[in-house]
């Protein structure tokens, strides 16, 4: 599966959307029988549903990249917090943010009320610290983020 995820993430970045959609999907059936016996399954079938999302952007198909990002943002979300792991929530959730903010997206509400619920539970030096290491540096804009009162 490893290599069928670089073939499908070479095929991505050289804009061969169809062969990149095929080997996501693939590797989404393949490790939905897996969910079981594999603890680290469910965030790689997040990581295809994201992969998808942005095949769909590159089409320029908003509408179905956003189903694509909601897929993955439900499974997302709740699997950071089940497992405590709000580093990787807020990697993932910077990606998908600039994403869907940069193109008007619906789903950019959800995103900032996710971020709003880090930010709160990692108090601001953890989630600052926890985007800027997701961006390369890149400071949060706080202020659209939905931080409670």
């Amino acid at each position: 599966m490893f290599l069928l995820g670089v073939e499908a993430n070479d095929a991505l970045r050289e804009n061969r959307l169809n062969d990149a959609e095929h080997s996501h999907k693939t590797i989404i059936r393949y490790l939905q029988t897996q969910t079981l016996s594999e603890p680290e399954a469910e965030p790689k079938i997040a990581v295809g549903y994201h992969q998808l999302g942005r095949i769909a952007e590159e089409r320029q198909q908003f509408d179905v990249a956003e189903q694509w990002y909601r897929k993955a943002l439900e499974i997302f979300k709740r699997l950071g917090f089940q497992q405590g792991r709000l580093h990787e929530s807020v990697a993932w959730f910077a990606k998908t943010y600039g994403t869907a903010s940069a193109y008007r997206m619906p789903v950019v509400e959800v995103i900032r009320s996710w971020l709003g619920r880090l930010f709160e539970a990692m108090g601001r030096e953890g989630f600052v610290n926890a985007w800027r290491e997701a961006t390369g540096g890149e400071e949060p804009r706080i202020d659209e983020i939905k931080v409670k009162g």
